[in-house]
């Protein structure tokens, strides 16, 4: 999928963008900002269909810390053709 994504990857050349602090703005504010960057340099429609971002907490050093990932996914559904094996 990764493979995929880079061949069909809109954006040719990547701008470094340098993800900031929340300071002191809402969990939403900053969200959509590592989005916005996120696309600046992701735009493909396996991004478009296949990709989301998520929220992670961190406890670093007795600190809370919010981190914003994106995740890749593809659901495959796969019909029975026969009986099912069990281990």
């Amino acid at each position: 999928m990764d493979g995929l994504h880079e061949d069909l990857n809109r954006v040719k050349h990547r701008p470094y963008i340098n993800s900031g602090d929340a300071d002191g703005r809402s969990d939403e504010e900053v969200a959509d900002e590592y989005w916005a960057n996120h696309i600046a340099r992701n735009n493909s429609i396996i991004v478009d269909v296949c990709q989301v971002s998520t929220t992670h907490w961190y406890l670093i050093n007795s600190n809370s810390q919010l981190q914003f990932r994106t995740i890749m996914f593809l659901l495959v559904v796969l019909e029975q053709s026969g009986p099912l094996m069990t281990l």
